[in-house]
């Protein structure tokens, strides 16, 4: 947890699971040292940026002193796995692409031979 002071009051960073997400751009997210529901929106930048949020998504989260429940996303985690009962068998190694790879697997079609100088049939 991260939490630093402002001019209106103490804000505090935290790392958040999305939940669900509601039709007027809210999100209910899970904070896990909190180990509660918060209600979140997006911020300007991100909605600027056209950074989409989804329902599995790993945020932060700035939630404000006064209002435990009710705070604004700042930014959505890459590569930042968080579940709810804590069991990281799920999560993917880093240096490997699931998306990349997914297309190679079980392929029925040879890969292409580096040396050859035939394309095509056109010699």
């Amino acid at each position: 947890m991260t939490s630093y002071y402002d001019s209106r009051g103490q804000k505090q960073l935290y790392i958040g699971l999305v939940v669900d997400s509601h039709p007027n751009a809210m999100f209910h997210i899970y904070v896990s040292s909190l180990k509660k529901l918060a209600l979140g929106y997006v911020s300007g930048k991100m909605r600027e940026s056209a950074i989409r949020i989804i329902r599995g998504d790993t945020v932060l989260i700035e939630l404000s002193g006064y209002d435990q429940t009710r705070g604004r996303i700042v930014q959505r985690l890459d590569n930042y796995s968080l579940s709810l009962d804590n069991d990281s068998s799920d999560q993917p190694e880093p240096d490997k692409d699931p998306f990349f790879d997914k297309g190679r697997q079980g392929s029925s079609r040879p890969d292409p031979d580096p040396n050859d100088t035939e394309r095509d049939g056109a010699s």
